[in-house]
């Protein structure tokens, strides 16, 4: 703890008045970040999770119509070869 002599405490109240935007903005920078992150995480998760489970579901799907579109080339192949033998 500092003990201010009557001169020194004279100049802090001479330049008091330079001093207090730098305690306003000191005031106003001075935020809880682990909060402020932690409500911002719940709000993002949602719809972070939403687009995972789209993301998902339209892999799903590709992969799906791929294995299909394979499946079905397969079977016109077989369906020529069949015909082409008779």
């Amino acid at each position: 703890m500092m003990i201010l002599t009557n001169s020194q405490h004279d100049g802090e109240s001479r330049f008091a008045h330079l001093l207090q935007p730098i305690r306003d903005l000191a005031t106003n920078w001075d935020i809880d970040l682990a909060s402020e992150l932690e409500d911002y995480l719940s709000e993002v998760r949602p719809h972070y999770m939403s687009f995972v489970f789209h993301k998902c579901i339209f892999t799903f799907t590709y992969i799906l119509w791929y294995c299909l579109r394979v499946f079905a080339f397969s079977i016109q192949q077989c369906t020529g070869n069949v015909l082409a033998m008779m």
